[in-house]
């Protein structure tokens, strides 16, 4: 999508497919840098993304838990968005840029990208569509496009193919170009099987539960988690390791 929105915004005609019905309901990465919000300033989404998802006011605090219903070890502050904006326009922000970082769920990030695409007439964005094989003819090339549902099949032809197709990429292996270094790794956390939970949730009456945090981290000698909250409200994403990434003996996998 970006990649489009750069195109698009210079009126270069291109064709978006992705094999999904719309922009992702799960959530991805939780954290926009500031190098990349001025970027999306600059294709005029910025302020688009910062409205949406965890309130400005939200507490955007990093703290760490024996249990999410325990007690809380460690709570490290980080200024909410309102604060952090109002920082950066003093000139007292850890950010040397017009824009501070952002604290907000790649759903949304997806969602202001998408909705932008519709600005700009040059950008023909098929969702539901993917990229079933292409061939290169050196100044042109010929692509065979899927209609997922269906399985019905069109070409096209351009210019150029550029693949933003991920790790599985059909571009980067009809190209040939393969992957270098480790894959696979297993560590205690972040590393080996993991299981993410997309979930809205409200604690019951009478439960401990945490002040307002952006990242809940849980750490005990059973299990280590990460929870993050999308909405500031009552949705949230868990990560934690299962199988090989969470059993301990003697502080080893």
């Amino acid at each position: 999508m970006m990649l489009a929105l750069e195109l698009g915004r210079r009126g270069v005609r291109c064709l978006l497919l992705n094999d999904k019905p719309g922009p992702s309901p799960a959530p991805k990465a939780n954290a926009t840098s500031p190098r990349t919000m001025e970027h999306l300033r600059r294709l005029g989404i910025a302020q688009r993304f910062r409205e949406m998802g965890l309130p400005d006011d939200y507490p955007n605090d990093v703290t760490y838990f024996t249990r999410i219903c325990g007690y809380e070890l460690a709570r490290l502050k980080l200024p909410t968005g309102r604060e952090a904006l109002a920082e950066n326009r003093r000139g007292e922000g850890p950010w040397a840029a017009p824009e501070p970082a952002q604290r907000g769920s790649q759903i949304f990030l997806e969602r202001a990208l998408y909705d932008r695409l519709g600005d700009f007439p040059s950008i023909e964005k098929r969702y539901g569509w993917k990229l079933a094989g292409f061939t290169d003819h050196g100044d042109g090339v010929r692509c065979i496009i899927a209609d997922v549902e269906s399985g019905r099949e069109e070409v096209v032809e351009g210019d150029w193919l550029v693949g933003c197709d991920g790790a599985s990429s059909v571009v980067r292996k009809g190209i040939g170009v393969d992957y270098e270094g480790d894959g696979g790794l297993v560590r205690l956390f972040m590393g080996g099987s993991m299981l993410a939970v997309h979930m809205r949730m409200k604690p019951p009456a009478g439960v401990r539960w945490p002040s307002p945090s952006w990242q809940y981290w849980t750490v005990n000698p059973e299990i280590r988690s990460l929870m993050l909250s999308i909405d500031g409200a009552d949705e949230y994403v868990c990560h934690v390791g299962i199988g090989e990434s969470r059993r301990y003996v003697d502080g080893e996998v």
